[in-house]
């Protein structure tokens, strides 16, 4: 069994050993496999980081992230971490940014990098990096301006619906600074509808 898993070069010293131990074996039966399949070279946790942080890095995770997984989930040591190279970093994240642009292309710009930016830290990347990464945002008015109008119909009848049509409009320009539209922004949409 534990040959097995070690052949599938998926599982770090610490999952074979919680693998076996789980099968309850004993503890000095799953030490001594573990050993064997060390000393027989099916068990190396420098080559299981070694790819894992080369996997996850094409995946465009960061080095927090990919770090705190190898050391709290997957057992590697501080040693074999250490050794590790991040190299890359900023194209990772402006790749990650890529594919996920789309999906925040209809909020105002502040939000949309404060959504990006939460992303980003979600997936273990350096506040500088991500600051770099977002100061090449670009910003797409004509979508946002669609976006604010739509918004802004749908919050004021919302609203409507509940309060007279001061407290709507009151309670809709509240509900659009929150989503981070300029004040300015707002004004002119609403003046338009």
């Amino acid at each position: 069994y534990g040959l097995r898993l070690a052949m599938k070069l998926s599982y770090s010293t610490k999952e074979v050993r919680d693998k076996l131990k789980a099968k309850e074996g004993g503890e000095e039966c799953y030490k001594s496999v573990i050993s064997r399949l060390k000393k027989e070279g099916f068990l190396n946790d420098e080559e299981y980081a070694y790819q894992y942080k080369e996997e996850k890095e094409g995946c465009c995770y960061g080095k927090n992230r990919i770090l705190d997984t190898l050391r709290y989930e997957k057992g590697i040591s501080d040693d074999i971490l250490s050794n590790l190279k991040f190299k890359n970093e900023e194209e990772h994240a402006r790749a990650f940014v890529c594919a996920y642009q789309k999906k925040y292309d209809k909020y105002s710009y502040v939000e949309k990098s404060r959504k990006m930016s939460d992303a980003l830290r979600r997936r273990g990347f350096d506040e500088w990096v991500i600051n770099t990464v977002l100061s090449e945002l670009t910003r797409n008015k004509d979508r946002e301006t669609d976006y604010l109008s739509k918004t802004a119909a749908s919050a004021l009848k919302r609203y409507k619906t509940k309060y007279n049509d001061k407290d709507a409009k009151r309670k809709t320009i509240e509900y659009l600074l929150r989503k981070g539209y300029s004040m300015k922004d707002i004004y002119r949409t609403l003046e338009e509808q």
